[in-house]
């Protein structure tokens, strides 16, 4: 079973995502230098010197060495370029460094084109040649040999040479044997006319007495290192096809049947065409969007054509035996991503929304493990990852040794909470961050997402902060991070969570791309309002827990938006003790009615708690779980486990998935092209001052001087 994909980026980014000695064969043809210009940022092709663009092309076959299996081989086709009337030798140059780069060259083959484009210059001659070159990883690779037909005069000579009884004599044909004609006929007329039972001997005195005529290889002659191929013909936008038979060649010599061949610079997906013709797998590149549609367009109507004639004859493989169906390689198009702390997987949908590929939960609650399983029957799931290696972790994924692009999780935020007692790292569900990002680093993946809540940046006077993004930094990960309200991003709840991401290939991540803003001049659309999300559900079916009869009777006297000081000051000593009214804070969570024009606060992990109530703008009655679920993004459809609280504090304590989608935009966006200026340079994501990785190292600084 084949596949064929085509994946749109930059080709060393998308690279990157596969699986080591994943591939059976690379055939492509990068943009040729300073030929044309693409008209889209972080095209290779248009640099200024030769020295640029070669620095650019060779680390995407770098990562091609990498993906390419031990027998797997890799073909390139080339043009030169002329520069104040001097060939800048780019194939030349780019065959050396290839070699430097421990590449094997086993052919620079010269493809003729009959058809060549008219040059105008008087001063030299027309170019009708481009460079096709042949690499392989390894000594022994896997290669099928391809023939041409024998020429006229090849079949003539060996016909006369057969029927006149003639054997080379190495003495006797001195002149023959210096051209090396004699030899030719020797190893057709002789050494190849052996039938199985029959020596070369017998066969030749057959011939001798003229009987028939000399016995040829059905298949022909070996195909020599000069391509006569006329150019290819694309009727859409890309100049720069090539021909569907040079293809073909490498495809059938280099790939075995069911194989996967990749094509970094996919351009008008010839190749792709060309594989699924003969029954190879295949994953194009594409930095342009729109020749990525072309691509596949072209293929999708290759699809409806009649198979063309079969292909050339070709011996058995000279390594191994090629396998009956091959595997696709893992997440060629979508970014693989293991999720840790899963909970009821808000964080999981949204990093799926925005294109990854989730192959791991781990939770250890029960509720939100059977929650996993019930909406992810066939997702892996692991529990306490304090008793796990990466090994384990690869092995229970089923990933092996593909590289890993996200490691996620949401920790535990007990230890770091401004409501809690605060012991950080001190704390057992504290330690849980540390072994997470140790966890992470010897997954050894390419970004690492750590989501918790805002007291993480204080907790333990910042240390806890500092002792993580540190170890992300000793070995070698790019850290940013930031204090996000979600409502900046779609979410109708105001609700503040600190995420950073690290980055294995030393760029720095910017910041989330704000889609959503409480603010006329930053010239975005309003804050989402509870209405919005929940406006629609008045005759839906709602499980929420009950207020006292108590506590009913003062949310009887308050409207949408209302709090307990809205009360009368009568109702307002009754409503609350002397304590919790003298206490610290504005305390506008105490019976509280939520407003129909603003997002939700804070979903909390239940809403009839008395300093955190979310009561319902009209009726009376807490929000609903099914409210819950929607105010958080969820489907409607996605199943909750467990007892009404246990739904409460699953929903309650989930990502955002919209913020999920947005910080995983935000990475893929990274992944793609490595990036770090920020969307919209000092954009106040929060309340509070102080909050990123910026502003929160320089006060770190101040704050250690001071002691």
């Amino acid at each position: 079973m084949t596949f064929t994909r085509i994946a749109t980026g930059d080709a060393l980014a998308v690279l990157r995502q596969l699986p080591s000695k994943s591939v059976h064969a690379c055939i492509t043809s990068p943009p040729y230098w300073r030929q044309r210009d693409y008209e889209i940022d972080g095209q290779i092709g248009w640099e200024a010197t030769p020295e640029e663009y070669l620095a650019r092309l060779l680390p995407v076959f770098d990562q091609v060495q990498r993906v390419l299996r031990p027998d797997g081989c890799c073909w390139v086709v080339l043009g030169d370029t002329y520069v104040k009337k001097c060939l800048a030798l780019i194939p030349g140059r780019f065959g050396s460094a290839m070699i430097a780069r421990s590449w094997i060259c086993r052919n620079r083959i010269i493809w003729h084109k009959p058809n060549p484009i008219p040059a105008s210059a008087t001063d030299r001659f027309t170019v009708d040649h481009e460079e096709v070159y042949f690499f392989t990883k390894c000594a022994r690779y896997f290669f099928e040999q391809q023939f041409v037909p024998y020429s006229p005069k090849t079949t003539d000579r060996l016909r006369q040479f057969v029927r006149n009884g003639e054997r080379f004599d190495a003495l006797r044909h001195k002149s023959y044997n210096r051209q090396g004609g004699m030899r030719i006929l020797e190893h057709l007329a002789h050494k190849n006319l052996q039938v199985k039972g029959r020596s070369s001997h017998t066969m030749h005195k057959k011939r001798a007495n003229g009987e028939g005529e000399p016995l040829l290889r059905p298949e022909g002659a070996n195909m020599p290192a000069v391509w006569t191929i006329p150019v290819g013909h694309c009727k859409e936008l890309h100049f720069a096809t090539y021909p569907e038979e040079l293809v073909e060649i490498a495809v059938l010599a280099g790939c075995p049947e069911g194989g996967i061949v990749i094509d970094p610079f996919s351009g008008a997906g010839t190749t792709g065409i060309v594989c699924e013709r003969l029954g190879r797998s295949f994953l194009g590149i594409e930095l342009s969007p729109a020749y990525a549609d072309m691509s596949k367009r072209r293929i999708q109507g290759a699809r409806k054509k009649p198979a063309p004639r079969a292909g050339r004859a070709v011996r058995e493989p000279s390594v191994g035996e090629p396998p009956a169906r091959v595997a696709p390689p893992s997440m060629p198009m979508e970014p693989l991503a293991l999720s840790f702390f899963s909970g009821a997987m808000g964080l999981d949908i949204g990093l799926e929304e925005a294109g990854f590929s989730v192959r791991l939960a781990s939770e250890t609650d029960e509720d939100a493990r059977t929650t996993i399983s019930l909406n992810r029957p066939s997702l892996p799931l692991i529990g306490d990852i304090m008793e796990c290696s990466a090994t384990q972790v690869r092995t229970a994924a089923g990933i092996g040794p593909a590289e890993i692009d996200l490691v996620a999780g949401g920790c535990p935020c007990q230890s770091f909470s401004t409501a809690g007692n605060r012991k950080a790292l001190d704390d057992f569900r504290g330690k849980l961050l540390l072994k997470f990002a140790c966890l992470a680093v010897e997954l050894r993946a390419q970004y690492v997402l750590i989501e918790n809540v805002r007291g993480l940046l204080s907790a333990g006077k910042g240390r806890a902060l500092e002792k993580v993004v540190g170890m992300l930094a000793d070995d070698g990960y790019a850290a940013s991070f930031c204090l996000y309200n979600t409502a900046y991003f779609g979410v109708a709840q105001q609700r503040e969570r600190l995420v950073i991401i690290g980055s294995r290939n030393g760029h720095r991540v910017p910041y989330l791309a704000p889609t959503h803003s409480d603010r006329l001049g930053d010239g975005l659309p309003p804050w989402r309002t509870l209405r919005d999300v929940v406006g629609d559900m008045a005759n839906a079916e709602h499980h929420h827990v009950e207020f006292s009869e108590e506590r009913q009777a003062f949310f009887k006297k308050l409207q949408a938006g209302q709090n307990w000081r809205h009360l009368s000051k009568e109702d307002q000593k009754a409503a609350l003790s002397e304590a919790a009214r003298g206490a610290a804070g504005g305390k506008t969570g105490f019976f509280r009615r939520l407003a129909w024009d603003k997002p939700c606060p804070t979903l909390v992990s239940r809403p009839d708690m008395p300093a955190t109530d979310l009561c319902h703008p009209e009726e009376l009655r807490p929000l609903s779980v099914e409210e819950y679920r929607r105010i958080q993004g969820f489907p409607d459809h996605w199943k909750l486990c467990g007892d009404l609280v246990s739904q409460y504090r699953q929903i309650g304590n989930a990502v955002p998935v919209l913020f999920g989608k947005a910080i995983g935009l935000t990475i893929l966006e990274h992944i793609r092209t490595l990036r770090s200026d920020d969307p919209v340079p000092g954009f106040r994501y929060s309340r509070y001052a102080g909050t990123n990785d910026r502003d929160w190292a320089g006060a770190r600084m101040r704050q250690k001087t001071r002691v």
